[in-house]
């Protein structure tokens, strides 16, 4: 997907209003992307947390 986008971004001017455009959309695909990654995280975090494999300790 990224190679096809900086293909893209390429054969456009910097003049060129589709420049722009190809530039918003590979940012907002970035962002979606790392936000997705960042709640698989969060979702394996919740369910280590959740476990009940933790029982409480003695006292010494």
């Amino acid at each position: 997907m990224l190679d096809r986008y900086f293909t893209e971004m390429r054969k456009h001017n910097h003049e060129d209003e589709l420049r722009y455009r190809y530039l918003i959309r590979g940012v907002k695909l970035l962002l979606e992307q790392r936000k997705s990654e960042n709640s698989k995280g969060i979702q394996r975090l919740r369910r280590h947390r959740q476990s009940d494999s933790i029982q409480p300790g003695t006292w010494d």
